[in-house]
């Protein structure tokens, strides 16, 4: 079991899994180029955002959880599966999620109430799991 922790995320963005290009964990596997051909929504983020992929081997198959955490007063979609990109400091980019299933489940929660009716932050936590989720992408 290995495990990746993103150094300094810098940008977050989202987009739908469904304009993703199709098998990209395989050609990730396979060191294909992976590139988003597509708007990516930017996400307005605070404090220290969190991304990190283990690595482990299930039934002598190969298995990867990444897990993105970040604090947002920006309304994440939640009526269709969403595609997340995270850029390093570094200007490495990377993508959590895939066209097919499974797609990542995003977790959303209040955290700081509301005020006149608006909330005021959410905590958003995503999960993917896939036989590669954290792929390097080109955007």
């Amino acid at each position: 079991m290995s495990t990746i922790s993103l150094p300094g995320i810098f940008k977050i963005g989202f987009l739908e899994c469904s304009k993703l290009t199709p098998q990209l964990a395989l050609k990730s596997i396979a060191g294909v180029p992976i590139a988003i051909l597509t708007d990516v929504t930017d996400v307005i983020f605070s404090g220290e955002p969190t991304c990190e992929a283990v690595n482990d081997n299930d039934n002598n198959g190969r298995s990867e959880k990444t897990t993105l955490k970040f604090t947002t007063t920006q309304k994440i979609p939640d009526d269709r599966p969403l595609a997340f990109v995270v850029q390093c400091v570094n200007g490495q980019n990377f993508l959590v999620g895939a066209k097919e299933r499974p797609y990542p489940i995003v977790k959303i929660t209040n955290i700081t109430g509301t005020v006149s009716g608006n909330v005021s932050a959410y905590s958003v936590d995503i999960t993917h799991s896939a036989i590669k989720s954290l792929l390097p992408v080109a955007v």
